[in-house]
């Protein structure tokens, strides 16, 4: 599965709605591994939400259909937002920058934590620019952290198993 290409699919699949570039809320999801984009939910901003989701992943394991986080090759994010040149960002925030433009995101890390954005841009809706460059700042390093924590709960569930399994007599 290239997560190149889901990034591309996500942007295309997730949260359409009337108004694509103006989204009330990031949406949350997961890959399966047969390539199934499933809904987690919803947060009004998205470097809360992820924190929400890395905070409480036994909740939201309570809330999905069985498996789909223990079984999840990727998770992502769909918002939308403003952005700015590069050179400009440490000067000012994206939203305030003269040279911004509004833009929809979908972000994907895998398990191996490579990172992958599709971006559309709201002056040019049908191009879509793919970003698989790995930073350690913002929707990169938050998606990152996320699957650390996601992988990580995955090994103490597997190392609990095991203990579990030990104590058993036979």
């Amino acid at each position: 599965m290239d997560i190149r290409i889901t990034a591309s699919q996500a942007i295309k699949q997730v949260a359409v709605e009337d108004s694509p570039f103006d989204l009330p809320s990031a949406s949350f999801f997961v890959v399966t591994p047969s390539g199934e984009l499933i809904t987690l939910g919803t947060h009004d901003d998205l470097y809360t939400g992820l924190q929400v989701l890395r905070d409480n992943i036994d909740a939201f394991l309570a809330l999905v259909p069985r498996n789909t986080l223990d079984d999840a090759r990727m998770i992502g994010v769909v918002s939308c937002g403003w952005a700015a040149p590069l050179a400009d960002s440490d000067q000012m925030p994206p939203s305030q920058n003269p040279s911004r433009r509004r833009c929809r995101i979908a972000a994907v890390v895998d398990t191996q934590l490579h990172f992958a954005a599709a971006v559309q841009f709201e002056s040019e809706p049908d191009d879509i620019v793919i970003d698989d460059s790995v930073s350690d700042f913002g929707i990169c390093r938050e998606l990152r952290m996320t699957m650390e924590a996601l992988v990580a709960h995955r090994f103490e569930a597997a190392i609990n198993l095991l203990g579990a399994s030990q104590d058993l007599e036979l």
